[in-house]
């Protein structure tokens, strides 16, 4: 059974937390960015050991290395508090503080520990070096932000991101345009498709099977029969479109309505009138 699965086993309370500081280091060390992993272990252990000091010093180097120094230093100057009379915790916390440019607080806490030894002097009078190196390193990083809008590297990054953002703007533009051209042209193509499909739609014949068309018009045939015998009474074609009258009224079937009777009425006193006639009598001797 190896150390990690024994202390597994154990209460969570009687943890030496090495464990912990196991799996933290690895992750730093060797699996480097995994710090949402180290943070979530650390978290559990401060639960369950909170008074243990090295564990806030550790969370406070995984959140150096996740670039989150105002919250380093704020964990550095709490493990700091944890014991006053640690030099290294104090020199740590004092650390982060120049990292996260508090180089005030920095000072104050620099002095902390000497003020105890009976001595208030300032850190380069006591030629505190790596402070001052720190803290010449924390006043570099501000002049550099304070020039480095002034930088040309920066006008040109600055130039071709407004370009970008011009362009990026444009396009959007462009394809809101092209996207509403492509709604009106396939709006007026159904239009005109629907425009062209009535134009050479074919009517609708509405009697199919011709049953309308056999509900011939007697009178007005009647009256067109007429006029024709007026105009050619001598050609055979009107006789035998008088024939071919006779015959369909001949095949009516019974009157049963007002109208039919009306128009059997007609018909058998116009009837007489055309028996009457034959092509012999209405053909006109020829002059010599």
């Amino acid at each position: 059974m190896t150390i990690l699965e024994r202390v597994n086993k154990e209460p969570p309370i009687k943890h030496s937390c090495g464990h912990y500081f196991i799996l933290l280091r690895t992750m730093i060390g060797k699996v480097r960015g995994h710090f949402d992993i180290a943070l979530a272990k650390i978290d559990e252990a401060i639960k369950y050991t909170p008074t243990l000091i090295d564990i806030y010093s550790t969370k406070s180097r995984i959140l150096t290395h996740g670039v989150d120094m105002e919250a380093a230093a704020a964990l550095a100057d709490e493990d700091r508090c944890m014991d006053l009379a640690d030099c290294y915790a104090n020199s740590y916390c004092v650390k982060c503080m120049l990292q996260a440019d508090q180089v005030t607080l920095a000072g104050k806490c620099s002095c902390i520990v000497h003020k105890r030894w009976g001595s208030a002097q300032q850190p380069h009078d006591m030629q505190y070096m790596w402070y001052e190196l720190k803290e010449n390193d924390s006043i570099e990083k501000l002049k550099f932000q304070d020039r480095l809008r002034s930088h040309k590297y920066f006008r040109k990054a600055a130039a071709g991101a407004i370009r970008r953002k011009k362009i990026r703007r444009k396009n959007r533009k462009a394809d809101g345009r092209a996207k509403k051209e492509t709604e009106v042209r396939s709006e007026e193509s159904n239009v005109n498709g629907s425009e062209v499909g009535k134009r050479h739609l074919k009517p609708v014949d509405a009697d199919t099977h011709g049953e309308k068309l056999l509900q011939h018009k007697i009178l007005l045939a009647l009256q067109a029969l007429n006029h024709l015998l007026r105009l050619d009474a001598e050609n055979p074609d009107s006789h035998r479109c008088m024939i071919r009258f006779f015959y369909k009224a001949v095949s009516i079937p019974s009157q049963v309505t007002e109208s039919e009777k009306l128009i059997w009425g007609v018909l058998e006193a116009e009837k007489p009138k055309f028996c009457s006639f034959s092509l012999i009598k209405g053909k006109k001797p020829r002059s010599p």
